[in-house]
């Protein structure tokens, strides 16, 4: 009897990823309008907005999917692959739908890919922090995602009410609440993908791109490496079993 190769790709992952794309695709065609017979508020959201819907969309499901689509029993290079691949089907969708997007509203290509590129090393990142620690993730994603955006937009209401914020939120400026705020926005994953497709970030202030993607890099980088040291140690400590029996 022959034996059925295993598939490259779950069934369970394939499924996610399949439902990553369709929220993506069901959403573009909602803000555009599509859907005004039987979707409630189609059209409602100015057209302008859709490339940021998309870009929330796509970091909320990067990050909401990776704990579904690791599992426990992936190990060595077909986890790191699988992730791989779950990564860059991640930014290439996404780079898909800001391409539809670029033919409703302005959007400059060399932005599409930067953003494309943050979604995946994102995703990655998602999907390691999920296998690495995997009962330290759902605080890690809420910090990251909800949490440090929250913070800096607290933060600035806070010093716009104080008599030092008096003459209003001067970007430019190098005070240390300001360098803060932007510092913050350069690693929330919301604010950054929004920065790199439309150059600025949301304090008004010219996006650095080589900056968060430099360390959304390192931080994917040492997930990576930790995963395969942890592999490593466990192939040891399987190998050293029998020896120690023997």
């Amino acid at each position: 009897m022959t034996q059925l190769r295993p598939r490259f790709l779950p069934p369970y992952m394939a499924l996610a990823l399949g439902a990553v794309a369709a929220l993506e695709g069901f959403v573009a065609c909602w803000v555009v309008g599509a859907f005004r017979s039987w979707a409630p508020y189609s059209g409602a959201v100015p057209l302008e907005s859709l490339p940021h819907v998309l870009c929330g969309l796509a970091v909320v499901l990067a990050a909401l999917i990776a704990p579904l689509i690791v599992r426990p029993d992936q190990k060595g290079r077909s986890a790191i692959v699988l992730s791989l691949f779950a990564a860059l089907w991640q930014g290439a969708v996404f780079g898909y739908f800001m391409m539809v997007a670029a033919r409703l509203v302005p959007i400059e290509p060399s932005g599409i890919f930067l953003a494309s590129v943050w979604i995946a090393l994102f995703a990655f990142c998602c999907l390691s922090l999920a296998q690495t620690l995997p009962s330290a993730y759902a605080g890690i994603a809420f910090i990251w995602v909800v949490a440090v955006p929250v913070a800096g937009y607290m933060l600035v209401e806070i010093y716009l009410t104080s008599p030092a914020g008096s003459k209003g939120w001067q970007p430019e400026s190098t005070s240390a609440i300001y360098s803060f705020v932007h510092a913050l926005l350069n690693i929330s994953p919301g604010t950054a993908v929004a920065g790199v497709l439309d150059g600025y970030l949301p304090d008004g202030v010219p996006a650095a791109p080589a900056i968060p993607l430099a360390i959304l890099g390192i931080v994917c980088a040492g997930t990576l490496c930790s995963f395969i040291w942890r592999e490593r140690k466990s192939r040891i400590a399987i190998d050293a079993q029998p020896k120690a029996a023997a």
